[in-house]
């Protein structure tokens, strides 16, 4: 599971690892806030601009993590061992067996990631304001930070395997139909829906000219397409984790800061 991977911490009895993709992801999001400090704080130095950018981007790391922990925290305390957290080019992963204990509890689990995210994101906005947004560069920050996560959130909770809201769709199947493999098979035609939808925004993106844009949401929605179609094979076998969530991929007004 972890072949990959490398363990750089443990939190809470939880290890912590990092997928050597989540370097990409790092660079790409330190240089856009690089980009974007420099755009709206034209009077900061290169060195400031970094400095604020590294810092920023910790932060954002770090409400992932608090996103993925309260995945793993909710199952530890529900029963379920937890295997660990991977951070990785799309935001994070909680592995966790999750689907062996009932609609019930997926329901629980899934639903605090999204939650985390959004009460992390209205605690950033309240900080954002004595502590100068929008015109100093910590309260435009943290404002930033606290959009990020609301926008998490949101994404989130779309309807589509392996998305936590794909999740909380598959427990509610579940628990209508009493059939874990019917409910992870129309989750997972879900997740495919909502995949090709991203997809065609990444293409309609291309028709105002924003390549970057349009490759984002193309590739995210091809990750959630692949991995919505595994879904059904991932029940048979056992061996994927079972708590894969996107979330972290940043959304704005393209998935990432």
């Amino acid at each position: 599971m972890f072949g990959r991977s490398w363990r750089v911490g443990r939190l809470f009895g939880i290890d912590i690892r990092i997928d050597p993709s989540w370097i990409v992801i790092a660079l790409l999001v330190t240089y856009t806030l690089y980009v974007r400090f420099g755009l709206r704080f034209n009077e900061l130095g290169s060195t400031s601009r970094l400095l604020f950018a590294i810092g920023l981007g910790l932060l954002f790391f770090g409400s992932v993590l608090a996103h993925e922990l309260a995945h793993a925290l909710t199952a530890k305390r529900r029963g379920i061992e937890v295997q660990g957290i991977t951070l990785f080019l799309f935001g994070g992963a909680t592995h966790a067996r999750i689907d062996s204990r009932g609609p019930r509890e997926e329901l629980v689990v899934s639903i605090v990631g999204p939650l985390s995210s959004l009460i992390l994101g209205g605690l950033c906005l309240l900080l954002a304001q004595p502590l100068g947004w929008p015109n100093e560069p910590v309260g435009w920050g943290f404002g930033y930070l606290g959009a990020v996560n609301i926008l998490l959130a949101v994404f989130n909770m779309l309807p589509g395997f392996p998305l936590d809201g794909g999740r909380i769709l598959r427990a509610i199947v579940w628990r209508v139909t009493g059939s874990l493999e019917r409910a992870t098979h129309i989750a997972g035609i879900a997740g495919q829906v909502v995949g090709y939808g991203l997809i065609a925004a990444g293409v309609a993106w291309l028709t105002v000219d924003e390549l970057g844009s349009a490759v984002w949401f193309a590739f995210i929605g091809w990750f959630l397409v692949q991995a919505a179609r595994l879904s059904d094979r991932e029940l048979q076998t056992r061996e994927a984790p079972d708590q894969l969530v996107v979330e972290e991929a940043t959304v704005g007004e393209d998935p990432k800061p």
